[in-house]
């Protein structure tokens, strides 16, 4: 985050953090109920990571993992997907090649082709707004405990 330290960006994500027994690869990030908490932390070997806490109508956007490594002063997101968006995505994929297959047949299909690159438009909305909910809450959680450090 532009302005912002590692440290800094390590200490509000911590304080915002509910902390994670395990991988965040293998825990779902979803509730039902409210939570004072706008992320889920983990520390493991290759660093700290952290997936922003859904809401249960937010469980279906892809996973957006926060990775912050160790000894370096830079924060890098990841892409991580849970099995049913990694479903969805292979579906898609294999539509795409089969689709692909059946223009190279037959061009003057082309018009069949518009229901799947409507469904990938719309996967790809999901996953840029996922992206943008996360960065959006990153900048929340930096602006409340930068500023609560700065006035105690």
């Amino acid at each position: 985050m532009p302005g912002y330290s590692q440290s800094q960006l390590e200490t509000a994500l911590r304080k915002a953090a509910l902390k994670s027994k395990s991988s965040l690869d293998n825990v779902g990030s979803s509730t039902d109920a409210g939570t004072k908490y706008a992320f889920l932390g983990y520390e493991g070997k290759s660093g700290l990571t952290f997936t922003r806490i859904k809401y249960f109508i937010e469980k279906y956007l892809p996973k957006l993992i926060i990775r912050l490594a160790p000894g370096t002063n830079e924060a890098s997101y990841q892409i991580r997907f849970s099995l049913l968006s990694s479903i969805v995505i292979a579906g898609l994929a294999l539509l795409t090649l089969l689709m692909l297959l059946a223009l190279v047949a037959h061009p003057e299909n082309i018009t069949n082709a518009l229901p799947l690159i409507v469904l990938i438009a719309i996967y790809t909305g999901l996953i840029l707004l996922e992206i943008k909910l996360t960065t959006k809450k990153v900048s929340k959680v930096l602006k409340q405990y930068t500023e609560s450090d700065l006035a105690g």
